[in-house]
């Protein structure tokens, strides 16, 4: 019951189960994000705060809830609040690719405009993976989102770089007889000719 009362922010409720010492599981804090009545998660804060949270990874689950149910101002909160309990630092790239998945793109430029993620880093590091494993349009769009935000310079080295397969990223399209792949990328590449 207290997690219905946190995910769906009935406040009177969840305040007389939490009075009451009903509020014993650290996973409330998650439905209390994915509902997103900020009297209610900061009461499950403190109470984590106060009992010395098991779940040392609850901060990070619950950032990911925030992006998935775009709490995007509850997710700032929890990120500078919380900063010295989220212990794991690759979290930014599963952050970043889940912020595509469930297209919450405020935090995705959040992300990017707060120098929190190095984007073009990021790209380079990432690319080859998203060329090989993209299957739809969705995919194609998100490559072309990167395209469009990257460094000009570091687009042209992307663009032009061959692949583990010996082919350019153009090349593959084209292997792929994927001609709205191509589009995208033959309209981001300044080598034509």
């Amino acid at each position: 019951l207290l997690k219905y009362s946190s995910f769906f922010g009935s406040l009177k409720i969840f305040k007389f189960l939490y009075l009451n010492k009903y509020l014993s599981d650290c996973d409330v804090f998650l439905y209390a994000v994915a509902g997103g009545n900020n009297e209610i998660i900061r009461i499950c804060e403190s109470y984590l705060k106060a009992f010395k949270n098991n779940d040392e990874n609850i901060f990070l689950k619950a950032l990911k809830i925030s992006i998935i149910y775009h709490r995007n101002q509850v997710f700032e909160w929890i990120l500078n609040n919380n900063q010295q309990n989220i212990e794991e630092k690759s979290f930014i790239e599963d952050i970043l690719k889940l912020s595509i998945k469930y297209t919450n793109f405020e935090i995705f430029y959040f992300l990017i405009n707060s120098g929190i993620l190095n984007f073009n880093q990021f790209l380079i590091k990432n690319f080859e993976k998203f060329v090989f494993n993209s299957k739809n349009e969705f995919d194609f769009w998100a490559i072309h989102l990167f395209l469009a935000i990257v460094k000009k310079e570091t687009r042209q080295s992307l663009l032009t770089k061959n692949l583990k397969n010996g082919l350019s990223p153009l090349g593959y399209a084209c292997e792929m007889n994927n001609t709205y792949f191509f589009q995208i990328l033959f309209d981001f590449n300044e080598c034509k000719s």
